[in-house]
Protein backbone atom coordinates (compact mmCIF):
# COMPACT_ATOMS: atom_id res chain seq x y z
CA UNK A 1 0.00 0.00 0.00
CA UNK A 2 1.30 3.45 -0.91
CA UNK A 3 2.14 5.60 1.92
CA UNK A 4 0.53 8.83 2.23
CA UNK A 5 2.30 11.82 1.04
CA UNK A 6 -0.29 14.37 2.90
CA UNK A 7 -1.10 15.97 -0.52
CA UNK A 8 -4.38 17.34 -0.48
CA UNK A 9 -6.28 16.36 -3.66
CA UNK A 10 -9.70 15.85 -5.07
CA UNK A 11 -11.09 12.76 -7.29
CA UNK A 12 -13.99 12.95 -9.63
CA UNK A 13 -15.77 9.45 -9.93
CA UNK A 14 -18.68 9.39 -12.82
CA UNK A 15 -20.88 7.04 -14.04
CA UNK A 16 -23.21 5.01 -12.17
CA UNK A 17 -26.88 3.75 -13.47
CA UNK A 18 -26.73 0.64 -10.97
CA UNK A 19 -25.37 -0.28 -7.60
CA UNK A 20 -23.17 -2.67 -9.54
CA UNK A 21 -21.39 0.07 -11.04
CA UNK A 22 -21.79 3.05 -8.30
CA UNK A 23 -20.22 0.21 -4.95
CA UNK A 24 -16.64 -0.13 -6.70
CA UNK A 25 -16.57 3.63 -6.68
CA UNK A 26 -17.75 3.63 -3.72
CA UNK A 27 -15.36 1.50 -2.17
CA UNK A 28 -12.23 3.17 -3.37
CA UNK A 29 -13.79 6.32 -2.63
CA UNK A 30 -13.72 4.99 1.07
CA UNK A 31 -10.20 3.06 0.87
CA UNK A 32 -8.96 6.63 -0.47
CA UNK A 33 -10.69 8.42 2.37
CA UNK A 34 -9.21 6.39 4.94
CA UNK A 35 -5.38 6.37 3.69
CA UNK A 36 -5.83 10.64 2.47
CA UNK A 37 -8.72 11.73 5.62
CA UNK A 38 -7.60 15.28 3.84
CA UNK A 39 -8.30 14.24 0.42
CA UNK A 40 -12.13 14.61 -1.27
CA UNK A 41 -14.53 12.23 -3.12
CA UNK A 42 -17.24 13.72 -5.36
CA UNK A 43 -19.70 11.55 -7.57
CA UNK A 44 -21.30 12.70 -10.10
CA UNK A 45 -24.34 10.69 -11.94
CA UNK A 46 -27.58 10.93 -13.98
CA UNK A 47 -30.77 12.41 -12.14
CA UNK A 48 -31.70 8.97 -10.84
CA UNK A 49 -32.73 9.64 -7.25
CA UNK A 50 -31.13 5.92 -6.07
CA UNK A 51 -27.55 7.12 -7.10
CA UNK A 52 -27.84 10.46 -4.81
CA UNK A 53 -29.34 8.29 -2.10
CA UNK A 54 -27.03 5.88 -2.39
CA UNK A 55 -24.25 7.84 -2.41
CA UNK A 56 -24.54 10.27 -0.07
CA UNK A 57 -26.11 7.80 2.24
CA UNK A 58 -21.93 6.69 1.77
CA UNK A 59 -21.06 10.16 3.07
CA UNK A 60 -19.79 11.56 -0.25
CA UNK A 61 -21.23 14.73 -1.79
CA UNK A 62 -23.06 13.93 -5.35
CA UNK A 63 -23.78 15.79 -8.45
CA UNK A 64 -26.33 15.03 -11.30
CA UNK A 65 -26.44 15.70 -14.87
CA UNK A 66 -28.42 15.05 -17.84
CA UNK A 67 -27.81 11.79 -19.19
CA UNK A 68 -29.45 9.45 -21.70
CA UNK A 69 -28.86 5.86 -23.41
CA UNK A 70 -28.33 6.04 -27.27
CA UNK A 71 -31.31 5.89 -28.62
CA UNK A 72 -33.50 2.95 -30.40
CA UNK A 73 -35.60 4.42 -32.95
CA UNK A 74 -34.10 7.53 -34.81
CA UNK A 75 -37.37 9.41 -33.55
CA UNK A 76 -35.26 9.78 -30.06
CA UNK A 77 -32.13 11.09 -31.20
CA UNK A 78 -33.36 15.03 -31.00
CA UNK A 79 -33.89 14.52 -27.38
CA UNK A 80 -30.95 12.36 -26.70
CA UNK A 81 -29.21 15.37 -28.56
CA UNK A 82 -30.39 17.82 -26.49
CA UNK A 83 -29.24 16.05 -23.07
CA UNK A 84 -25.73 14.98 -24.34
CA UNK A 85 -25.63 18.25 -24.98
CA UNK A 86 -26.75 19.61 -21.72
CA UNK A 87 -24.34 17.05 -19.83
CA UNK A 88 -21.33 18.47 -21.44
CA UNK A 89 -22.18 21.87 -20.98
CA UNK A 90 -22.85 21.09 -16.80
CA UNK A 91 -19.95 18.86 -16.76
CA UNK A 92 -17.20 21.00 -18.30
CA UNK A 93 -19.07 23.65 -15.59
CA UNK A 94 -18.44 21.05 -13.27
CA UNK A 95 -15.20 20.78 -13.50
CA UNK A 96 -14.09 24.07 -13.72
CA UNK A 97 -15.96 23.78 -9.81
CA UNK A 98 -14.14 21.51 -8.47
CA UNK A 99 -11.14 21.41 -9.77
CA UNK A 100 -10.09 17.68 -9.64
CA UNK A 101 -6.70 16.22 -10.06
CA UNK A 102 -8.57 12.87 -11.39
CA UNK A 103 -11.51 11.88 -12.80
CA UNK A 104 -12.49 7.87 -12.17
CA UNK A 105 -15.13 6.31 -14.77
CA UNK A 106 -17.31 3.87 -13.52
CA UNK A 107 -19.15 3.23 -16.88
CA UNK A 108 -22.22 3.81 -17.78
CA UNK A 109 -23.97 6.83 -19.92
CA UNK A 110 -24.08 8.76 -16.98
CA UNK A 111 -19.94 8.61 -17.04
CA UNK A 112 -19.42 9.86 -20.39
CA UNK A 113 -19.70 13.87 -20.40
CA UNK A 114 -17.70 14.54 -17.47
CA UNK A 115 -15.14 12.21 -18.45
CA UNK A 116 -14.68 13.99 -21.94
CA UNK A 117 -15.14 17.19 -20.35
CA UNK A 118 -12.44 16.50 -17.78
CA UNK A 119 -10.15 15.15 -20.98
CA UNK A 120 -10.75 18.20 -22.71
CA UNK A 121 -9.76 20.58 -19.13
CA UNK A 122 -6.04 18.51 -19.72
CA UNK A 123 -7.44 16.26 -16.06
CA UNK A 124 -5.95 12.65 -16.00
CA UNK A 125 -8.81 10.27 -16.80
CA UNK A 126 -8.63 6.61 -15.35
CA UNK A 127 -11.55 4.03 -15.98
CA UNK A 128 -12.87 1.53 -13.40
CA UNK A 129 -14.28 -1.66 -15.94
CA UNK A 130 -16.06 -4.02 -13.51
CA UNK A 131 -17.00 -6.86 -16.42
CA UNK A 132 -15.34 -9.29 -18.23
CA UNK A 133 -16.28 -7.58 -21.55
CA UNK A 134 -16.22 -3.80 -21.05
CA UNK A 135 -19.46 -1.38 -21.62
CA UNK A 136 -19.34 0.86 -24.71
CA UNK A 137 -19.00 4.05 -22.56
CA UNK A 138 -15.50 2.74 -21.14
CA UNK A 139 -14.27 1.35 -24.53
CA UNK A 140 -14.61 4.26 -25.94
CA UNK A 141 -13.35 6.74 -23.06
CA UNK A 142 -10.54 4.45 -23.40
CA UNK A 143 -8.53 6.24 -26.41
CA UNK A 144 -7.99 9.18 -23.86
CA UNK A 145 -7.73 7.32 -20.77
CA UNK A 146 -4.36 7.29 -18.78
CA UNK A 147 -5.01 4.29 -17.19
CA UNK A 148 -7.53 0.91 -17.60
CA UNK A 149 -8.13 -1.10 -14.37
CA UNK A 150 -9.65 -4.51 -15.18
CA UNK A 151 -11.17 -7.27 -13.14
CA UNK A 152 -9.71 -9.81 -14.72
CA UNK A 153 -7.10 -10.69 -17.50
CA UNK A 154 -8.03 -10.91 -21.13
CA UNK A 155 -10.17 -7.92 -21.06
CA UNK A 156 -7.11 -5.98 -22.42
CA UNK A 157 -7.59 -6.53 -25.84
CA UNK A 158 -10.84 -4.76 -25.74
CA UNK A 159 -9.55 -1.34 -24.84
CA UNK A 160 -7.55 1.74 -27.52
CA UNK A 161 -4.28 0.66 -25.77
CA UNK A 162 -4.07 -2.64 -24.36
CA UNK A 163 -0.87 -1.39 -22.22
CA UNK A 164 -2.51 0.96 -20.48
CA UNK A 165 -4.86 -1.68 -18.77
CA UNK A 166 -3.84 -3.05 -15.34
CA UNK A 167 -5.40 -5.74 -13.86
CA UNK A 168 -6.75 -4.35 -10.06
CA UNK A 169 -9.21 -7.02 -9.53
CA UNK A 170 -12.51 -5.33 -9.08
CA UNK A 171 -13.36 -3.26 -5.62
CA UNK A 172 -15.41 -4.86 -2.94
CA UNK A 173 -17.16 -3.37 0.28
CA UNK A 174 -14.54 -3.37 2.84
CA UNK A 175 -16.60 -5.08 5.61
CA UNK A 176 -16.37 -8.47 3.08
CA UNK A 177 -13.98 -10.38 5.13
CA UNK A 178 -16.27 -13.18 7.32
CA UNK A 179 -15.53 -16.61 5.73
CA UNK A 180 -17.95 -19.29 5.60
CA UNK A 181 -19.67 -19.63 9.51
CA UNK A 182 -22.77 -21.75 9.67
CA UNK A 183 -23.09 -20.06 13.37
CA UNK A 184 -23.83 -16.96 12.39
CA UNK A 185 -27.54 -18.48 10.22
CA UNK A 186 -28.85 -16.97 14.06
CA UNK A 187 -28.46 -13.34 13.10
CA UNK A 188 -31.08 -14.09 10.25
CA UNK A 189 -33.27 -16.04 12.38
CA UNK A 190 -32.05 -19.12 10.34
CA UNK A 191 -30.70 -22.39 11.64
CA UNK A 192 -26.97 -22.73 12.26
CA UNK A 193 -27.33 -26.48 11.83
CA UNK A 194 -28.56 -26.33 7.77
CA UNK A 195 -27.12 -25.72 4.81
CA UNK A 196 -28.46 -22.12 3.58
CA UNK A 197 -29.47 -20.99 0.12
CA UNK A 198 -28.87 -17.76 -0.49
CA UNK A 199 -31.13 -16.46 -3.61
CA UNK A 200 -30.53 -12.98 -5.12
CA UNK A 201 -32.23 -10.99 -7.81
CA UNK A 202 -30.25 -8.11 -8.01
CA UNK A 203 -31.03 -4.77 -9.28
CA UNK A 204 -32.54 -5.88 -12.53
CA UNK A 205 -34.55 -9.57 -13.56
CA UNK A 206 -35.45 -10.38 -9.86
CA UNK A 207 -38.90 -11.35 -10.91
CA UNK A 208 -37.47 -14.22 -13.36
CA UNK A 209 -35.42 -15.58 -10.33
CA UNK A 210 -38.17 -15.22 -7.73
CA UNK A 211 -40.83 -16.55 -9.60
CA UNK A 212 -38.70 -19.08 -10.87
CA UNK A 213 -37.29 -20.14 -7.11
CA UNK A 214 -40.85 -19.78 -5.99
CA UNK A 215 -42.32 -22.78 -8.53
CA UNK A 216 -38.96 -25.12 -7.15
CA UNK A 217 -39.93 -25.16 -3.47
CA UNK A 218 -42.65 -28.11 -3.83
CA UNK A 219 -39.45 -30.70 -4.88
CA UNK A 220 -36.56 -28.83 -2.57
CA UNK A 221 -39.49 -29.26 0.66
CA UNK A 222 -39.62 -32.94 -0.70
CA UNK A 223 -36.35 -33.97 -0.84
CA UNK A 224 -34.07 -31.44 1.37
CA UNK A 225 -36.47 -29.58 4.18
CA UNK A 226 -34.53 -31.53 6.85
CA UNK A 227 -31.30 -30.25 6.03
CA UNK A 228 -31.56 -27.12 3.38
CA UNK A 229 -32.97 -23.67 4.33
CA UNK A 230 -33.20 -20.48 2.28
CA UNK A 231 -31.78 -16.63 2.55
CA UNK A 232 -33.72 -15.07 -0.20
CA UNK A 233 -33.45 -11.51 -1.42
CA UNK A 234 -36.60 -10.30 -2.98
CA UNK A 235 -36.57 -6.37 -4.28
CA UNK A 236 -39.42 -4.58 -2.91
CA UNK A 237 -41.96 -5.79 -5.62
CA UNK A 238 -42.02 -9.48 -5.24
CA UNK A 239 -41.30 -9.27 -1.49
CA UNK A 240 -45.34 -10.47 -0.15
CA UNK A 241 -45.81 -12.71 -2.90
CA UNK A 242 -42.62 -14.66 -2.74
CA UNK A 243 -43.06 -14.84 1.02
CA UNK A 244 -46.27 -16.05 0.23
CA UNK A 245 -45.07 -19.35 -1.89
CA UNK A 246 -42.26 -20.32 1.40
CA UNK A 247 -45.05 -19.92 3.95
CA UNK A 248 -47.21 -22.16 1.61
CA UNK A 249 -44.02 -24.88 1.54
CA UNK A 250 -42.61 -25.35 4.85
CA UNK A 251 -39.29 -24.48 3.82
CA UNK A 252 -37.28 -22.54 6.26
CA UNK A 253 -36.79 -19.20 5.47
CA UNK A 254 -35.96 -15.78 5.89
CA UNK A 255 -37.47 -13.61 3.09
CA UNK A 256 -36.32 -9.93 2.78
CA UNK A 257 -36.92 -6.95 0.19
CA UNK A 258 -33.16 -6.17 0.52
CA UNK A 259 -30.26 -8.06 2.70
CA UNK A 260 -28.11 -4.84 4.23
CA UNK A 261 -25.48 -7.34 5.80
CA UNK A 262 -24.31 -8.95 3.11
CA UNK A 263 -20.90 -10.05 4.83
CA UNK A 264 -23.06 -11.97 7.54
CA UNK A 265 -25.08 -13.32 3.82
CA UNK A 266 -22.39 -14.58 2.07
CA UNK A 267 -20.74 -15.86 5.35
CA UNK A 268 -23.57 -18.22 6.18
CA UNK A 269 -24.09 -19.71 2.43
CA UNK A 270 -23.60 -22.65 1.26
CA UNK A 271 -24.31 -21.84 -1.98
CA UNK A 272 -25.66 -18.41 -3.98
CA UNK A 273 -28.33 -18.81 -6.78
CA UNK A 274 -27.69 -15.05 -8.25
CA UNK A 275 -27.17 -13.12 -11.72
CA UNK A 276 -23.89 -12.47 -12.83
CA UNK A 277 -23.26 -8.91 -12.78
CA UNK A 278 -19.13 -7.98 -12.37
CA UNK A 279 -19.82 -6.80 -8.86
CA UNK A 280 -22.00 -9.53 -7.92
CA UNK A 281 -19.21 -12.04 -8.72
CA UNK A 282 -15.93 -10.18 -7.23
CA UNK A 283 -18.00 -10.28 -3.71
CA UNK A 284 -18.40 -13.80 -4.12
CA UNK A 285 -15.34 -14.80 -4.78
CA UNK A 286 -14.06 -12.58 -2.17
CA UNK A 287 -15.73 -14.70 0.44
CA UNK A 288 -15.49 -17.61 -1.68
CA UNK A 289 -19.62 -18.80 -2.08
CA UNK A 290 -20.10 -21.01 -5.11
CA UNK A 291 -22.95 -20.34 -7.33
CA UNK A 292 -25.48 -20.75 -9.95
CA UNK A 293 -25.12 -18.31 -12.38
CA UNK A 294 -28.15 -17.23 -14.22
CA UNK A 295 -27.42 -14.10 -16.68
CA UNK A 296 -29.41 -11.40 -17.44
CA UNK A 297 -29.91 -12.14 -20.91
CA UNK A 298 -30.56 -8.27 -21.68
CA UNK A 299 -27.62 -7.12 -20.34
CA UNK A 300 -25.55 -5.07 -22.62
CA UNK A 301 -22.94 -6.93 -25.31
CA UNK A 302 -24.34 -10.16 -23.41
CA UNK A 303 -21.69 -9.12 -20.45
CA UNK A 304 -22.83 -10.94 -17.94
CA UNK A 305 -22.79 -14.44 -19.86
CA UNK A 306 -19.38 -13.73 -20.28
CA UNK A 307 -18.57 -13.14 -16.42
CA UNK A 308 -20.08 -15.93 -15.74
CA UNK A 309 -18.70 -18.31 -17.97
CA UNK A 310 -14.79 -17.09 -16.70
CA UNK A 311 -16.46 -18.54 -13.15
CA UNK A 312 -17.91 -21.77 -14.84
CA UNK A 313 -14.62 -21.98 -16.69
CA UNK A 314 -12.51 -22.15 -13.58
CA UNK A 315 -15.07 -24.21 -11.44
CA UNK A 316 -16.31 -21.71 -9.20
CA UNK A 317 -20.13 -21.75 -10.56
CA UNK A 318 -22.64 -23.06 -12.55
CA UNK A 319 -23.80 -21.20 -15.46
CA UNK A 320 -27.61 -21.51 -16.73
CA UNK A 321 -28.93 -19.45 -19.07
CA UNK A 322 -32.16 -18.49 -18.32
CA UNK A 323 -34.17 -19.90 -21.37
CA UNK A 324 -33.17 -23.04 -20.20
CA UNK A 325 -34.02 -22.32 -16.59
CA UNK A 326 -37.34 -24.32 -15.34
CA UNK A 327 -38.20 -24.40 -12.20
CA UNK A 328 -37.52 -28.80 -11.78
CA UNK A 329 -33.56 -28.06 -13.60
CA UNK A 330 -32.89 -25.19 -10.94
CA UNK A 331 -33.75 -27.50 -8.08
CA UNK A 332 -31.95 -29.99 -9.79
CA UNK A 333 -28.58 -27.92 -9.92
CA UNK A 334 -29.47 -26.92 -6.01
CA UNK A 335 -29.33 -30.31 -4.77
CA UNK A 336 -26.60 -31.67 -6.97
CA UNK A 337 -24.28 -29.43 -5.50
CA UNK A 338 -25.16 -29.03 -2.05
CA UNK A 339 -25.39 -32.76 -1.43
CA UNK A 340 -21.68 -33.39 -2.73
CA UNK A 341 -19.95 -31.85 -0.01
CA UNK A 342 -16.59 -32.37 -2.38
CA UNK A 343 -18.19 -30.36 -4.89
CA UNK A 344 -19.13 -27.28 -2.63
CA UNK A 345 -15.11 -27.91 -1.26
CA UNK A 346 -13.91 -27.19 -4.73
CA UNK A 347 -16.00 -24.67 -6.37
CA UNK A 348 -15.27 -22.71 -2.83
CA UNK A 349 -11.37 -22.87 -3.38
CA UNK A 350 -11.33 -21.77 -7.10
CA UNK A 351 -13.90 -19.21 -6.03
CA UNK A 352 -11.50 -17.73 -3.29
CA UNK A 353 -8.77 -18.39 -6.26
CA UNK A 354 -10.44 -16.06 -8.57
CA UNK A 355 -11.24 -13.04 -5.48
CA UNK A 356 -9.18 -10.36 -5.49
CA UNK A 357 -9.85 -8.80 -1.72
CA UNK A 358 -6.87 -6.49 -1.85
CA UNK A 359 -8.80 -4.76 -5.04
CA UNK A 360 -9.16 -1.49 -3.69
CA UNK A 361 -6.30 -0.89 -2.47
CA UNK A 362 -4.67 -1.64 -5.98
CA UNK A 363 -6.60 1.17 -7.38
CA UNK A 364 -5.72 3.55 -5.15
CA UNK A 365 -2.15 2.60 -5.06
CA UNK A 366 -2.69 2.96 -9.67
CA UNK A 367 -4.61 5.93 -8.42
CA UNK A 368 -1.70 7.66 -6.11
CA UNK A 369 0.88 7.29 -9.26
CA UNK A 370 -1.27 8.89 -11.71
CA UNK A 371 -2.03 12.06 -8.77
CA UNK A 372 2.11 12.18 -8.87
CA UNK A 373 3.17 11.71 -12.20
CA UNK A 374 0.16 13.64 -13.97
CA UNK A 375 -1.39 13.20 -17.29
CA UNK A 376 -0.39 11.77 -20.38
CA UNK A 377 -0.02 13.90 -23.38
CA UNK A 378 -3.97 14.37 -24.59
CA UNK A 379 -4.42 12.48 -27.84
CA UNK A 380 -6.22 13.75 -30.53
CA UNK A 381 -10.31 13.98 -29.24
CA UNK A 382 -11.11 11.84 -32.31
CA UNK A 383 -11.41 7.66 -32.27
CA UNK A 384 -12.81 5.48 -34.40
CA UNK A 385 -16.05 3.55 -33.90
CA UNK A 386 -16.25 1.48 -31.74
CA UNK A 387 -18.33 -1.88 -32.29
CA UNK A 388 -20.33 -3.91 -30.52
CA UNK A 389 -23.71 -2.40 -28.70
Amino acid sequence: MVDTWGKRFTVLFAGGGTGGHLMPGLTVAAELKRCFPESRQVFVGSTKAIERSMVERHGFEFHALPSAKRPSSPLGAPAWTARMVGGLLGARKLIHKIQPNVVVSLGCYAAFAPSLAARLAGVPLVIMEQNAYPGKTNRLLSWWADEVYAPWRGTEAYFAYPDRVQVTGNPVRGDLRRVHNRRLANEFGLSPRKKTLLVMGGSQGARFINQTMAKALDRLEREAVSWLQVLHSTGEADLEETRAAYERSGMQATVLPFIEDMSTAYAVASLAVCRAGGTTLAELTTQGVPAILIPLPIAANDHQRRNAARLAGLGAAVLVDQSDLTAARLADAVLNVLRNDRLISGMRNASIKIGCPEAARNVVSRLCGVLQNGSRQAEPLVAPFVEGG
